[in-house]
C-alpha cells in the first residue's frame, strides 16, 4: 500500500475474488498498514455483495481463521461473520469476511440485551468447543511484579499476597471459550423475525478463559460511562441465569480479568515512555485486583 490511508484494492482483492468486479472500496477504521479494515462492494455471478477486508498481523486470529476457512461455508457458528477468503502474506494476512450491519450501534442497556449478548456468547463457546484458540493467560507473577511498584501504599502488600489464591480460584472456574473484547463497536445486537439476535466481529482475542471473563470490557469502561456499568450488572445476572455460575464468581472472574487488561495496556504504555499514563493505568488495574478480592470474599 502507498499509506496508512489507501484502499487495499489489487491484488489481494483479485486472488480472494478472481470472478468477481470490485465496485467501490471505503475504509471502515483508519490504522496502520496492518490493522486497517475496509470493505468492498463486489459483483460476482450471483450478484452483488459486500466483503469485510482485515489486514491482521495477530498470529491467533491467522490461526484461528485457517482453522475457519477449513469449514466448507466459512463458519463453526453464526455469531461471527463468515470468512470469505484469506490471502496471506509475508509480513499480513488478509482477512475478507462477511460484512454485518448494524455492529457498534448502542442499545439501551437492559436485560433483554444483555441476556441476547450472553446467549450469543455461549452459543458461540459451544459452536467453537473443537477450535485451536490461545490459552487462559498466565498472569500472577506479572501481577505481583507490578504490584510491587509502589511499595508503601496503604494495603498494597495484602493485595500482592492475595494474588496467587486469586489466580488460582480463577483458574478453577467453568471455562468457555470467550470473545475478550465485548464491547459495542465490535457487535451488533438487532431484532429479527424471533426476536433480539447478537453477533460478533474481531475475533482475534478468542481465547479459553474463566466464564465471565467477556464482562471486563463492560467493567473496564464503567469507570467513566454509567451506562456500561447499568450493562455490565445486567451481563452478570444474564451469565448467572444461563450457565448456574454464581453471581459473585462471574463478577470475579470478570474484575480480574479487566485487572490482566489493564496490565497489559499499563507495560505498553510503558515501553511506549507514557509514564504517567501507565502509573494511571497501574492504579486500575490495582484496583480490579481489589474488586476481586472483594468478589472472591463476598
Amino acid at each position: 500500500m502507498a499509506g496508512d490511508s489507501t484502499p487495499p484494492v489489487g491484488s489481494e482483492v483479485r486472488r480472494a475474488f478472481p470472478r468477481c468486479a470490485c465496485l467501490e472500496t471505503r475504509p471502515l477504521k483508519a490504522g496502520k498498514a496492518a490493522e486497517a479494515v475496509f470493505v468492498h462492494q463486489l459483483v460476482g455471478v450471483f450478484g452483488p455483495f459486500d466483503a469485510v477486508e482485515k489486514i491482521t498481523r495477530k498470529q491467533n486470529e491467522i490461526r484461528i481463521s485457517r482453522q475457519l476457512l477449513e469449514h466448507p461455508e466459512g463458519r463453526l457458528t453464526d455469531a461471527l461473520p463468515r470468512l470469505l477468503a484469506m490471502v496471506e502474506q509475508e509480513d499480513r494476512t488478509h482477512l475478507f469476511m462477511e460484512h454485518i450491519s448494524g455492529v457498534g450501534e448502542r442499545r439501551e442497556p437492559d436485560r433483554s440485551v444483555a441476556l441476547t449478548v450472553v446467549r450469543a456468547l455461549l452459543r458461540m463457546s459451544d459452536d467453537l468447543g473443537g477450535l485451536q484458540v490461545a490459552p487462559a493467560p498466565t498472569i500472577q507473577a506479572r501481577m505481583v511484579e507490578a504490584l510491587c511498584g509502589a511499595p508503601d501504599e496503604p494495603g498494597l502488600a495484602a493485595l500482592r499476597d492475595a494474588v496467587p489464591e486469586l489466580c488460582a480460584r480463577y483458574r478453577a472456574l467453568p471455562q468457555a471459550i470467550c470473545h475478550d473484547d465485548v464491547w459495542w463497536p465490535n457487535m451488533a445486537v438487532r431484532p429479527e423475525p424471533k426476536g433480539l439476535a447478537c453477533r460478533f466481529i474481531d475475533f482475534g482475542r478468542l481465547s479459553r478463559n474463566a466464564v465471565g471473563a467477556d464482562l471486563q470490557c463492560f467493567a473496564r469502561m464503567s469507570l467513566k460511562d454509567e451506562g456500561a456499568g447499568v450493562m455490565l450488572e445486567h451481563l452478570v445476572h444474564g451469565f448467572a441465569a444461563e450457565t448456574g455460575v454464581p453471581k459473585r464468581d462471574i463478577r470475579f472472574a470478570g474484575a480480574l480479568h479487566a485487572a490482566f487488561r489493564s496490565l497489559k495496556r499499563m507495560q505498553r504504555l510503558r515501553k511506549q515512555g507514557a509514564t504517567r499514563e501507565a502509573e494511571k493505568e497501574r492504579v486500575t488495574f490495582a484496583n480490579f485486583v481489589r474488586a476481586a478480592r472483594d468478589h472472591a470474599s463476598s
